[in-house]
């Protein structure tokens, strides 16, 4: 409800309102994600555990399935963004005091991001921000997720070396044999007198 509302306390109450009349006054974690359109930070979760694991198809099977749930994929990385921005700030005791949740969820964001390195991070921010203003303009917009999801698989894990190659041997020109000339080579003779 925090979350949906974006620090509004009348918006949150009338959040809640909306979300106790529809769920008869049973609110539960499962029934406001149901009911606000929210996705699940586990799915956050999982997709920082395939970058982390370098792989690219459960990365995009996982988007998949974020999509059949009818989950906009701007809404997808925006939320993925602000995940990993959660990761960054948890990674520090000084900073985790800037993420606003519980402590089990805060406990769990400082578990995962102790994985991470701040290049992974300050990366991986950059590629969904660009993801996201390159969106509006993007002739498909689900290939552009699809490569920022296989960019961010590939920030953790080293890449494949290519097959070594014999080393480039520096080339120095030979001295070349100027042709000599007749003059200069052979020593000079006295002409032959032929008798008289």
């Amino acid at each position: 409800i925090a979350q949906k509302a974006d620090g509004a306390m009348r918006d949150a109450l009338s959040i809640f309102d909306q979300l106790a009349a529809s769920t008869q006054g049973h609110i539960t974690y499962q029934s406001a994600l149901e009911n606000l359109n929210v996705l699940d930070y586990d799915y956050y979760f999982r997709l920082v555990d395939t970058f982390l694991a370098g792989d690219v198809m459960q990365a995009l099977l996982i988007y998949k399935e974020i999509r059949d749930k009818g989950f906009d994929s701007q809404f997808f990385i925006n939320g993925l963004a602000q995940h990993l921005r959660d990761l960054m700030v948890a990674s520090t005791p000084q900073t985790r005091k800037l993420l606003e949740m519980n402590d089990e969820v805060a406990e769990r964001y400082g578990v995962q991001s102790a994985k991470l390195s701040p290049a992974f991070f300050y990366r991986s921010l950059d590629l969904c921000n660009s993801c996201d203003l390159n969106y509006r303009n993007a002739s498909s917009k689900q290939l552009l997720v699809e490569l920022t999801l296989v960019k961010l698989c590939q920030l953790v894990t080293p890449q494949p070396q290519q097959a070594a190659q014999p080393p480039i041997q520096k080339i120095t020109a030979q001295p070349v044999a100027q042709p000599r000339q007749a003059a200069q080579q052979r020593p000079a003779t006295p002409p032959v007198q032929s008798p008289s």
